[in-house]
């Protein structure tokens, strides 16, 4: 992005690694193994985001076709470098086909450090046949996890179970859109608090919804509706058009009036480019259709995964904040069962494994990395399958029951909160056990 424009031009027509917003090393790895000699080998300290990151897909490819990986060892958020924060990762390439690799992943990076060589204490190692590399991010494992990482990559991953994996709506002005609940105001309005106004206003509940940001996503647990949003579109078929503002005015004079009082705001947007009859839209259009059907929603930043089933599409997503799912069955069960599978630890294990955390041990679960998680699928005709997964179901039904209790019980602070959680608990370990 800070390349002179003929540069980058010129870059994209003559590497192949060269692809979306990329960074500039990718270019460097394609042209020293260019410049090698048949059997000739190479090795680069590089960043390991290449791996998983979007802008890596032609040098993944270009190294999936080369066959030329001899070994790759991955410091995954072990830092390397004094007074900076990187993800480190050695690239060894041979220019010849390869069948197999060695993949090392640091434990150690202390002793690594200390010794200055790659010894086996410091490294666990997995010899992985190159077959397995693609375009595709990759998803790679060694020592006690090698295994069970190789048996979780046979499942089909959750792009190809799910219809839709979609973030929520970007207004370009949340301050006025983004409303905080104060209370009902009785014959069909509401009281919410509004940040571009720093006061309480009154509005019709006609265009406001109920909006789910990253924070309020626990697992399992449908979140109290503390927050609104304002959407001045009508839906029909699960299509958005705004609605006209003579229209507006005549449905919701209140709402007409509390966008009228922020149009000054809402046109300046973009540099003006919201100077219009439509000043009150929206600053981009994708997902505004799709807010309201039944999904499963989680948080983009994880420690670990969490998601809750929004059966009734009452949930509104924030921004780039929470991630929707939807599967292609409108099955009840399907959805609690893939809730299971979502809230399990193994499914967290398996994205800590393909992503590495950013500080304070987050994990980004956007739709570039919850797209490939692993789902195993039930065999219908295999009773001990279908057993097991009507068992798993008939939990998450009781464990929604049980978080329904437990929040109305906490908003009056009933001692039975106490007891409720701690059911929560031990049934939370029998579902994740059976996962």
């Amino acid at each position: 992005q800070t390349l002179p424009k003929d540069d980058a031009c010129w870059y994209g027509d003559h590497y192949r690694a060269a692809g979306g917003s990329y960074d500039i090393y990718v270019l460097f790895v394609e042209q020293a193994l260019e410049l090698l000699r048949p059997g000739g080998v190479m090795g680069f300290i590089l960043p390991n985001k290449f791996t998983t990151a979007t802008y890596g897909k032609k040098l993944r490819k270009l190294l999936a076709d080369h066959k030329a990986v001899m070994r790759f060892v991955n410091f995954k958020h072990g830092q390397v470098f004094e007074g900076s924060t990187t993800y480190t990762c050695l690239l060894f390439l041979q220019k010849e086909a390869i069948e197999t690799f060695w993949y090392g992943e640091v434990r150690d990076v202390e002793k690594v450090k200390e010794t200055g060589y790659l010894e086996d204490k410091g490294i666990e190692w997995a010899e992985i046949k190159t077959e397995r590399l693609t375009d595709e991010p990759w998803v790679l494992s060694a020592g006690p996890a090698y295994q069970l990482m190789e048996k979780l990559n046979t499942f089909p991953k959750l792009k190809e179970v799910a219809e839709n994996i979609f973030v929520g709506l970007q207004t370009s002005a949340d301050a006025v859109y983004h409303l905080e609940d104060r209370g009902d105001a009785g014959e069909g309005k509401h009281r919410v608090y509004s940040r571009a106004l720093d006061e309480t206003v009154v509005l019709e509940d006609t265009f406001i919804h109920p909006l789910v940001s990253g924070v309020d996503v626990k697992r399992y647990r449908v979140p109290p509706k503390q927050q609104y949003i304002l959407f001045p579109y009508i839906l029909t078929d699960y299509q958005a058009k705004l609605i006209p503002e003579q229209q507006l005015a005549d449905m919701a004079t209140l709402t007409h009036a509390y966008l009228l009082r922020n149009k000054a705001t809402l046109e300046s947007r973009e540099r003006g480019r919201f100077k219009d009859k439509q000043w009150y839209r929206f600053g981009r259009t994708q997902n505004l259709g799709i807010q309201e059907q039944a999904k499963l929603c989680v948080p983009r930043l994880v420690r670990s995964i969490q998601a809750f089933y929004d059966e009734d599409g009452e949930y509104y997503l924030d921004n780039v904040d929470v991630g929707g799912v939807t599967l292609r069955t409108e099955d009840r069960d399907t959805y609690l069962y893939v809730t299971a599978l979502l809230n399990s630890t193994l499914l967290t294990f398996y994205l800590q494994r393909i992503r590495t955390p950013f500080r304070g041990g987050f994990y980004s679960c956007n739709r570039q990395y919850l797209e490939m998680l692993p789902i195993r699928c039930i065999n219908f005709d295999h009773p001990a399958d279908v057993a097991r997964h009507d068992s798993m179901v008939e939990m998450v039904e009781e464990m929604l029951r049980l978080q329904k209790e437990h929040a109305e019980a906490e908003a009056l602070k009933e001692d039975r909160r106490h007891d409720l959680a701690r059911r929560i608990e031990w049934l939370d370990r029998q579902i994740d056990a059976l996962v």
